[in-house]
């Protein structure tokens, strides 16, 4: 009876702390409020059906995390007019300037939801020193920046079966990534496709790219591409 009775508290609090990792935005006042809520081990920040205006990024600081929509039915709007972009990614000890390398965070994904932007917005997704960061599923369009961002996420990137289309930059820019893959994606109408400089390892394949307003693929000081 007492092995049973540990057996059944350690299972309870086992779930107790389960649950506390799965956030689900709705009970909370704002998303970033939802996002600041994720344990600092990480966990899902699920974002339901709506539009959701921001006027400042959403910033997400936690790694081993996913931040997950229900499809194009959620959508993030990014109202902003200073540059900044819709979500971005970083340790937020290390705001707006290079991470340490022990100090970065790792495996964050985003993934099934759309975001947009507007002529005088930053990216869509902006991500700076995240290790093994992966974005699939994602539609992000109309950003003044570029649809999707990667700044020195060195280990690992891959982005999939993402939509970018008609961002006034690229649709893609990557820059100091290693070990990259880019696959399945569709490119339209962007000023570029895709920009990967200062990096190694870009394996780009089975993407659809059109209309682009000046270059469809851009890549310079890169070695040991496939595309």
């Amino acid at each position: 009876m007492r092995i049973a009775s540990l057996f059944l508290l350690s299972f309870t609090c086992t779930t107790l702390l389960a649950n506390d990792a799965v956030i689900d935005a709705s009970k909370y006042d704002s998303l970033q409020a939802a996002a600041n809520a994720l344990p600092k081990t990480g966990g899902v920040l699920h974002i339901p059906p709506g539009n959701y205006e921001l006027t400042e990024p959403l910033r997400i600081h936690t790694g081993d995390t996913q931040i997950t929509g229900s499809g194009t039915a959620t959508h993030i709007v990014n109202t902003n007019t200073n540059g900044r972009p819709a979500i971005l990614i970083e340790h937020a000890d290390y705001a707006d300037r290079a991470t340490p390398s022990k100090e970065r965070l790792w495996r964050v994904s985003v993934t099934n939801l759309r975001v947009t932007g507007n002529e005088k917005s930053g990216s869509g997704i902006d991500a700076r020193y995240i290790e093994e960061i992966m974005i699939r599923d994602v539609s992000s369009s109309y950003h003044g920046g570029d649809g999707i961002r990667l700044h020195f996420c060195y280990e690992d990137p891959r982005l999939s079966d993402n939509l970018l289309t008609y961002n006034k930059r690229c649709g893609v820019s990557l820059e100091g990534c290693h070990d990259i893959v880019v696959s399945a994606n569709q490119f339209e109408e962007n000023q570029d496709g895709l920009k990967c400089v200062d990096s190694f390892n870009l394996t780009m394949t089975g993407n659809n790219l059109d209309d682009h307003l000046r270059d469809g693929i851009v890549i310079e000081n890169t070695y040991g591409s496939v595309v």
